[in-house]
């Protein structure tokens, strides 16, 4: 199967859930994170639907599915066990050019659901193409494991740059390479060392984030490891901050995660409740 990878923008459309399994009530959370207004329609519902519909106040329509529930839907769901309801859902769907996804039933969607992690606005995707979603739950977790959750603040602080680096830098070779130099600086590390930002200023009273003394990326392999000082205070300061950063040209990278991450799901003991772990063949 050939996929193109992308991300939906589903904030305020309508999404359609059908089923009420457990299942469903995960498509379904993961459709609410999304900002989407989901329905549901399940002639019965599980517990853990029943708890999402009620934390979340979702409609739900205790009946069974009819093509007009496609009316104004962008995207639907089917995670029934029903093959030929599966297949009623998404030949309607595809007529109608909306979005359907059926639960490990690829012939039968247009499109399908990668095992998902979020840092805050960072999402990061992990797809077998529709093969081994076990395997990408596992990935994903694994890659969890190296991710934490600094780079959610790191994000934020960007934020905080980016129109005014797109003002700043109108080429776009100099605005990537202006990024890069950001991302070089001593944020990340700081962050993943569990430290916050101290205030510290200069003559004029402004918070600074003190660049590298350590030269350009081209001097990362002679970087010394030591303390490093990551100052913000407030939201214009920070963003003054970052990009004199980015024009200085002045940055220590950050030191990779991954050497200290467990090199495989097994070692970190990462489980995931959906695919418990294969016993062993003993030798």
């Amino acid at each position: 199967m050939k996929l193109y990878p992308v991300h939906v923008l589903l904030e305020g459309k309508t999404a359609l859930v059908v089923g009420g399994g457990p299942v469903a009530a995960a498509k379904a959370g993961a459709l609410l994170q999304s900002g989407a207004r989901v329905r549901v329609i399940a002639p019965q519902c599980s517990r853990e639907m029943a708890e999402l519909i009620e934390s979340a106040g979702l409609p739900r329509e205790p009946r069974e599915f009819t093509r007009a529930d496609l009316d104004d839907v962008r995207v639907v769901v089917a995670a029934t066990n029903r093959p030929e309801l599966q297949q009623e859902i998404f030949e309607e769907a595809e007529a109608r050019g909306i979005l359907c996804c059926a639960v490990d039933d690829p012939a039968r969607s247009n499109f399908i659901v990668p095992a998902v992690l979020r840092r805050g606005d960072l999402v990061v995707t992990v797809s077998t193409s529709g093969v081994a979603p076990a395997l990408a739950a596992r990935l994903r977790d694994f890659i969890g494991e190296i991710l934490g959750d600094e780079y959610a603040e790191v994000l934020d602080r960007l934020r905080l740059a980016r129109e005014e680096l797109k003002s700043r830098y109108p080429d776009f070779e100099e605005r990537r390479e202006a990024w890069y130099r950001l991302l070089d600086t001593e944020i990340l590390p700081a962050l993943q060392r569990g430290e916050r930002p101290r205030a510290n200023t200069d003559e004029d009273g402004r918070a600074r984030l003190q660049p590298s003394r350590y030269g350009t990326t081209k001097a990362r392999a002679s970087a010394p490891e030591g303390p490093h000082q990551l100052v913000m205070t407030d939201t214009s300061a920070a963003k003054a901050s970052l990009l004199d950063t980015c024009s200085s040209g002045t940055a220590e990278p950050a030191p990779s995660r991954v050497t200290d991450a467990p090199r495989s799901a097994d070692e970190s003991g990462k489980e995931i409740a959906t695919t418990p772990q294969p016993e062993r063949a003993k030798s």
